[in-house]
């Protein structure tokens, strides 16, 4: 039996939801969609007035607008275009913009960067279908995922999700901001985000109290352990050295008042980790300059 004037090969309303076959017509009833297993549904992803599709970012960059754009079919057959603009917020922090489905089939997804500036590795989004009340909706569906990057659009069903260590990361210089006179350099990854550290440089200017300063350089986990360290030469009193951290240098150097201390090639640090100077023969009226660290910066929930 053929379907009647409400149907169509990709569903047609009404039915009760059985999920099974109907023995005369072999059309299956699941809400107001039904299908026949003899004819290929336009999508995999079928969709009802329930559903929600959202994208999760996390976003470290101020004035930046994203844009999502959709192709839906009706159960009519009417392929739809839809278009969603919004502002993930810089807070680097987990935020998801949402917007109501309706009944039959997600063709396809596209997300890409519609105001401001965006590079790799700054602006992470998830592109996902959620089911449930607006204050507890829940993944159900994971389309696709990437950075939002100017010039670049990425989508479902055409690309590959990737993860948020994709990538050359985000290049980027980080200054620790100078200590008070007599205290240590101390800096901390900021939240989610993941550093792969290049290298780094500061200074130290002793005053006139005649005492060795040996500065030690510690990177540190979260628990506040350090899991590296490494030691400059002595530094005695009403002297400015530069201490240089970089990857591939031997042994520590110095020379000219230029200290080398070498880092490891893969040093990778995660939000709350931290690098710090302890200072031995510290005396009060010893400055730090500001620390730099160049590194790569990914998103890191």
């Amino acid at each position: 039996m053929e379907p009647d004037e409400t149907q169509t090969d990709h569903g047609y309303t009404g039915g009760v939801d059985t999920g099974e076959p109907d023995v005369a017509t072999g059309w299956a009833a699941h809400g107001r969609l039904r299908t026949r297993p003899d004819v290929l549904p336009p999508s995999p992803i079928v969709v009802t007035q329930d559903d929600f599709i959202g994208v999760r970012s996390v976003n470290s960059v101020g004035n930046v607008q994203l844009t999502l754009r959709a192709r839906f079919m009706d159960l009519d057959g009417v392929v739809r275009a839809s278009q969603w603009d919004f502002v993930p917020p810089p807070t680097s922090l987990p935020s998801t913009f949402t917007a109501r489905l309706g009944d039959g089939y997600l063709l396809s997804v596209t997300l890409l960067v519609s105001g401001g500036a965006l590079k790799q590795g700054q602006c992470f989004s998830q592109v996902v279908l959620l089911r449930g009340v607006a204050a507890n909706l829940e993944v159900y569906e994971h389309l696709t995922a990437g950075y939002a990057i100017n010039g670049y659009a990425f989508g479902w069903p055409e690309d590959t999700p990737y993860e948020n260590t994709y990538g050359a990361g985000f290049l980027k210089t980080d200054p620790s901001g100078a200590p008070a006179a007599g205290a240590q350099i101390n800096r901390g990854v900021p939240v989610s985000r993941r550093w792969s550290v290049i290298g780094g440089r500061f200074q130290l200017t002793t005053n006139a109290t005649v005492a060795n300063r040996f500065v030690h350089v510690q990177f540190l986990d979260a628990a506040s352990v350090p899991y590296y360290e490494v030691a400059g030469p002595a530094q005695a009193a009403s002297l400015t050295f530069t201490y240089v951290l970089g990857n591939g240098i031997g042994p520590t150097l110095f020379q000219d008042n230029l200290v080398l201390l070498p880092i490891p090639s893969n040093m990778e640090m995660l939000a709350s980790f931290s690098w710090q100077t302890v200072t031995t023969g510290m005396q009060a009226g010893d400055q730090f300059s500001s620390g730099i660290l160049g590194v790569k910066e990914w998103i890191e929930e």
